[in-house]
């Protein structure tokens, strides 16, 4: 089952971006398509000036790597000691990993702990951020959730005078049987959160995430493509196994795809007998350069990196994904539908019924519906569907479709796996040549 959605291009700000109407316009932003006040540099002759110019468009924040236990005043004054060394190397962001705060040695020990954004645990960090003149990025910390057995995996975000500017509940919850290790429900005693966030920041745009979202690529590129984010906070604590195995290269992939910089915290080494992290905390540029590591993957400590603004700009300008960008919905039936945006031209593409679609759809027909702020062509080219009605959900950056659907599946006979080659050749321009190649 295959479906095109083409979808025409909007930027009016989205129902599920969290922003305050107090907190003041960015410093520093894109000169393409933002909706941010921006400021203009001019450089004049003179190495002296150069350097000023420079300076104006990049600004400096660092990554802390930690190891959390379960004593909430060893975390704090940990984060402490790590927020002071940021502040006195310039840094004017800190970002720290999932469950910066706490870490429990045994199943249960966070719900304990959990407390509500305005108790003493959360206010404390705020204080520390004002002492401090010093934005923090705190992912992973453990909300009071809306009954006593469930806490909100919370990413709070808190700027230099120690007011909290936005926060995000973890969407994707960490379900899973880690490949020779130990396995974890976080649904268990988490509540999965809805709503797509990004704020604004004197860093740029920062589209806030937290660990387990890494590993799902649509999120990113709606706050890239959607909601314009510049910088991409990916606080976590990856398990020794699946750090190893994907850590590096999944965060290179979000800062190449989406042409942002990513900046991720990590937990590191044995928090107890039960549970080790993998650590490694890096800041990666948009194009996919790690520009900030701390020397020792398991180590205490922070690594500063300056967000240039200017590299931003030129290398999206040089490769303007954004014009033909592809970004993936996330449906209620777990499957993936691929949709790619349009540009301005055709923001007046209006056709197809305006209810529902339709029960019995043939393959190859195609249908056309219409969304609030978007225009949905799609081309059916399976005829095992047997129903399909769409219905919006909450926010306009997710149409959710429940489909239903019968599928045949070709059943291998004799084996499981089957051998397969890939090709690495030097054409020229001599097709005869290149057949024989």
């Amino acid at each position: 089952m295959s479906f095109c959605f083409h979808l025409t291009r909007i930027t009016l700000p989205l129902r599920t971006v969290r922003l305050s109407s107090t907190q003041p316009k960015p410093k520093h932003t894109l000169t393409t398509r933002s909706r941010l006040n921006s400021i203009s540099v001019q450089s004049r002759a003179g190495d002296s000036e150069s350097a000023m110019a420079a300076a104006a468009n990049s600004v400096r924040v660092a990554v802390a790597q930690m190891t959390s236990i379960n004593d909430l005043a060893a975390n704090f004054a940990t984060c402490s000691r790590l927020a002071k060394e940021a502040a006195s190397a310039g840094a004017k962001l800190l970002c720290f990993p999932e469950n910066f705060s706490y870490v429990g040695a045994k199943d249960g020990d966070s719900l304990k702990v959990a407390e509500p954004l305005d108790g003493p645990i959360m206010q404390q960090y705020c204080s520390l951020a004002r002492e401090s003149s010093i934005w923090l990025s705190l992912g992973g910390f453990q909300e009071k959730g809306t009954d006593d057995a469930h806490l909100s995996n919370t990413h709070v975000v808190i700027d230099d005078a120690g007011n909290i500017r936005s926060t995000y509940k973890k969407i994707h919850l960490f379900d899973v049987d880690v490949p020779g290790g130990r396995s974890y429900k976080e649904s268990s005693f988490t509540e999965a959160g809805k709503n797509v966030v990004a704020v604004d920041s004197p860093f740029g745009r920062l589209g806030v995430t937290v660990c387990y979202d890494l590993r799902f690529p649509e999120l990113y590129q709606q706050l890239r493509f959607l909601h314009e984010a510049q910088v991409l906070l990916v606080p976590s604590a990856f398990t020794k196994v699946t750090g190893e195995a994907h850590w590096e290269i999944l965060l290179r992939a979000r800062a190449i795809e989406t042409q942002c910089y990513v900046i991720a915290a990590s937990q590191a080494g044995k928090h107890n007998d039960k549970r080790e992290s993998y650590g490694d905390s890096l800041i990666i540029d948009p194009w996919g350069k790690i520009v900030g590591r701390l020397p020792d993957r398991l180590s205490t400590g922070i690594a500063i990196a300056d967000i240039d603004f200017s590299l931003i700009d030129s290398v999206r300008s040089k490769m303007p994904i954004a014009k033909i960008a592809t970004w993936v919905l996330m449906l209620d039936s777990s499957l993936i539908f691929k949709a790619c945006l349009l540009g301005d031209n055709n923001l007046g593409m209006k056709a197809g019924a305006s209810s529902g679609i339709g029960s019995q759809l043939t393959s190859g027909s195609l249908h056309r519906y219409n969304f609030p702020r978007f225009s949905i062509r799609y081309q059916w080219s399976s005829r095992t569907i047997v129903n399909s009605q769409p219905t919006q959900t909450q926010s306009p950056a997710h149409i959710q479709f429940t489909v239903r659907t019968r599928v045949r599946v070709a059943m291998a006979a004799a084996t499981n796996s089957v051998r397969v080659a890939v090709a690495q050749m030097t054409s020229i321009n001599d097709i005869a040549a290149n057949f024989a190649t």
